[in-house]
């Protein structure tokens, strides 16, 4: 079926139906309800600049809420770039023109990924977060001829969305496979490893330099930037971020779904080896060419932000999980469909790289429909909410909200079938982790002032002195208490019970 439809069209397709759900949602989600509520971008103060001039230009200087057309406007981004890199891939790495499809869903991946979903609901990030993507491609596009390019590209990604520089590394290396299965010579190839190398690292110093010197970061950015290696416990530090990146990692709960991933894996690293046994080079060569692919895919799986003492592991920051979807992909391209397979074993693999797509397309719905229904469930509490605070509100300045409320029955059941739901979708009413509530009840006029501290052990001590007082409202989602000039908010689970955070947790 896909070999009768043109390209254009497949990939206009698909691009529309990654972006089609947010713009059919169209509500706040996540953090962007600061900038909705507030009027302002303000990415700056996380050093990304560039995502503050998208927007400016757009806004010609002003805030502006340009939904739906901000999605509307990376469909076609999306279809363009996914067109001329497939048209470029095609060129530079000699495939025929029958492998166009499965290599441009290589490159879907990257859009696809279901951790990227996150960063798709963002009303406003999602936009400079795609573009980050997409400079990051760039040197391949001009394939690598100047490192000026390289450097420039990584600096534009760098400034725009930072978790997206691991895809520079993984694309680097797969350039450099691509070059060794062409029988580059030794010196060309570390030739080209060795420029891109001090293209990352320059980019990385001025990306530095400006950081340190002309950005003033902004609370949240200034807490997380700190490397576990100043820490005496590093060592303890980055196994535990380890092994908490691995459990994020839990996409599914069917075992074909691995079961097909690793099928993957493995072509992909018998691609490898054949191609690097081919190649007149020496043995030491070859191992380290296989040890830095290795450990480059591996950091892109896991996460760059394992070398934060805080490391922000959200679904939004793992942008190098779809690069390596696209280094297995083509990685198999390289050696399969540059040896005019035969029809049964082009089928066989068609099949098996369709199949992650499919998956991903599958994980796309579900995520949509989770977020649906938390989001009315959330509505319906905060609307019970508004009313009582409204009856019993007297002088009280600040409001302080502990505990959080279950999600619903039908988001468990999709969640359990595809547990990266849990990553991706993060209740508005979930104040262990994050104080978008606030802004939510702020946005009905209330105007409640800023609590003088967001420690979770501050204000769990403060629900402590309350806790065991008549709340002025008891309603099945949550009591609400007056004390010392505070509102209080607890938030009950479905057992009426209050949940507190009163530790703080480095992963949240």
């Amino acid at each position: 079926m896909f070999i009768k439809i043109r390209n254009e069209c497949f990939i206009f397709f698909i691009s529309l139906l990654i972006y089609l759900p947010p713009i059919l949602w169209g509500n706040y989600f996540m953090d962007d309800s600061y900038r909705s509520i507030y009027g302002y971008y303000d990415w700056t103060g996380d050093y990304r600049p560039i995502a503050d001039l998208i927007y400016y230009i757009l806004g010609q200087g002003y805030f502006v809420d340009l939904f739906p057309y901000t999605y509307i406007i990376q469909i076609f981004i999306c279809s363009y770039f996914i067109y001329a890199i497939t048209e470029k891939t095609k060129r530079i790495y000699n495939f025929d023109n029958k492998y166009e499809k499965l290599i441009s869903l290589g490159f879907f991946c990257l859009f696809l990924n279901p951790f990227f979903l996150q960063n798709i609901y963002f009303r406003y990030d999602s936009l400079p977060m795609m573009l980050s993507i997409i400079f990051v491609c760039l040197p391949l596009y001009f394939e690598y001829k100047k490192i000026i390019v390289s450097i420039v590209c990584c600096l534009l990604t760098l400034f725009t969305y930072q978790s997206s520089i691991i895809g520079f590394s993984v694309i680097v290396c797969l350039h450099t496979l691509f070059l060794i299965s062409k029988n580059y010579t030794q010196k060309e190839v570390a030739l080209f490893i060795s420029k891109n190398i001090l293209a990352l690292l320059g980019a990385l110093i001025i990306f530095g330099f400006v950081s340190h010197f002309l950005i003033e970061p902004n609370h949240y950015a200034s807490k997380n930037l700190n490397f576990i290696f100043s820490y005496s416990n590093w060592t303890n530090l980055i196994y535990e971020n380890i092994n908490y990146s691995l459990k994020n990692l839990t996409i599914t709960n069917r075992l074909i779904d691995y079961i097909l991933f690793l099928i993957l894996s493995i072509l992909s690293l018998l691609s490898i080896l054949v191609i690097l046994k081919n190649h007149k080079s020496t043995f030491i060569f070859k191992i380290a060419i296989f040890l830095g692919l290795t450990l480059v895919c591996l950091l892109g799986l896991l996460n760059t932000n394992i070398f934060l003492y805080q490391p922000r592991l959200h679904a939004r920051t793992y942008i190098g999980f779809g690069f390596v979807n696209l280094f297995i992909y083509l990685s198999i391209a390289f050696y399969f469909f540059r040896n005019n397979i035969k029809k049964n074993e082009y089928v066989f693999l068609f099949s098996i790289l369709s199949y992650l797509p499919v998956l991903y397309f599958i994980i796309i719905a579900q995520t949509y429909n989770a977020l649906n229904d938390i989001k009315k469930y959330n509505q319906n509490i905060i609307s019970y909410l508004i009313h009582d605070i409204k009856k019993v509100r007297k002088s009280e300045s600040y409001l302080v909200a502990v505990g959080y409320t279950d999600y619903t029955k039908r988001y468990q059941v999709l969640a359990d079938i595809y547990p990266c739901i849990r990553k991706t979708i993060i209740s508005e009413l979930d104040v262990n982790t994050h104080s978008y509530f606030y802004s939510f009840m702020n946005n009905f006029n209330f105007n409640f002032q800023q609590y003088p501290s967001d420690d979770l052990l501050t204000k769990a001590n403060l629900y402590k002195q309350v806790k065991n007082k008549v709340p002025i409202v008891d309603d099945p989602f949550y009591n609400i208490y007056s004390y010392q000039g505070n509102l209080i908010v607890a938030f009950k689970n479905d057992n009426g019970v209050v949940n507190i955070s009163d530790e703080p947790n480095r992963f949240k």
